[in-house]
C-alpha cells in the first residue's frame, strides 16, 4: 500500500493506493509507476 501527498498551487492532494500483486515483496516499484501515471492523468 501506498500512502502520501503531493504539494499543489492549489494544496496539498493526499492519495491512497492498495493493490494486490502476485509478488507484492517485489512489486514496490510497479506500484510506484502506477501511483504516479495516475496523480499524472489529474494534472
Amino acid at each position: 500500500m501506498g500512502v502520501g501527498w503531493v504539494e499543489w498551487p492549489d494544496g496539498p492532494v493526499f492519495f491512497a493506493l492498495n493493490i494486490d500483486t502476485p509478488n507484492r515483496m517485489a512489486d514496490p516499484a510497479k506500484r510506484e509507476q502506477i501511483a504516479r501515471a495516475v496523480l499524472q492523468s489529474i494534472g
